[in-house]
């Protein structure tokens, strides 16, 4: 994956009038602070070491992450999801969705926008107490209701894409309907693209016609987009036109902060 920089800090934050938008995906940490009117104002990264007994060590540190935030959301990237029917999810019994759970882990649910599809999804248990501890969040979601919350209200076809710490996030919809959500782990710039072309090929996204919508920690000159670009005939960064990067690093584009811009739409 190209190596991309998220941080930077442009001003005294009144954390009171602005949101704190966070990305938890395998062991990182990803915020973005944004405004009322999604300009984002400072953004950081940091690893999350399970193995040690201080775990927050990095996060506790930064000055910027505390709880005073007018709106908290923690976005959850995880490998184990499963989305369900309102007929599905009132049937409880959630534990039969996961094969790989580990001890300790719980299962969190939300619902996307205005849809009948319900995410479920394990979270490490003591490392969810911390957060809840040190940053008492307005909202915990899955990823992909992220994603849908960036696709919500279209009723035309989309097909967008995050790329994220080693996980490639697909989702497309087509008419207003939700037609694939999956999310891969990859290695390699050769796994990307036959992950991407797997996902592509099963929500029937015809290459040559429809845009394929990209965002998240790449770039154009990155090996990744290279390779792809020569399948898709029209990719385009994710639009946000809402949002302004309030950087003086001009390296730091708008698609980098997709997953975080999109986390911060969901509060309420």
């Amino acid at each position: 994956m190209e190596q991309i920089n998220l941080n930077f800090t442009s001003k005294i934050i009144d954390r009171g009038d602005h949101i704190l938008s966070v990305l938890i995906e395998a062991d990182s940490f990803v915020y973005g602070v944004f405004d009322k009117k999604h300009n984002l104002v400072s953004a950081g990264m940091h690893d999350i070491d399970m193995q040690s007994s201080d775990p927050l060590a990095k996060i506790l540190a930064d000055e910027q992450l505390t709880s005073d935030y007018y709106k908290v959301v923690i976005s959850n990237s995880t490998s184990e999801f499963a989305h369900l029917s309102s007929l599905d999810f009132g049937a409880g019994d959630f534990g039969v969705y996961f094969n790989d759970m580990s001890v300790g882990d719980e299962i969190l649910s939300d619902q996307f926008t205005d849809s009948d599809v319900h995410v479920i999804f394990p979270v490490n248990s003591n490392l969810r107490s911390k957060l809840i501890a040190l940053f008492q969040p307005s909202s915990e979601i899955h990823i992909s209701t992220a994603m849908r919350q960036f696709v919500y209200p279209s009723q035309s076809r989309r097909d967008v894409v995050l790329v994220g710490d080693d996980r490639l996030h697909y989702m497309s919809y087509n008419g207003g309907d939700l037609a694939m959500y999956n999310a891969y782990n990859y290695r390699t710039k050769e796994d990307f693209l036959y992950y991407l072309q797997l996902a592509t090929d099963f929500s029937g996204m015809d290459r040559e016609k429809n845009t394929l919508e990209v965002g998240g920690w790449l770039g154009k000159s990155s090996d990744i987009y290279k390779l792809i670009a020569p399948y898709y005939r029209h990719i385009e960064w994710v639009n946000l036109p809402y949002m302004t990067v309030a950087s003086s690093n001009d390296r730091h584009l708008k698609h980098h902060y997709f997953a975080l811009y999109a986390g911060a739409l969901c509060v309420s």
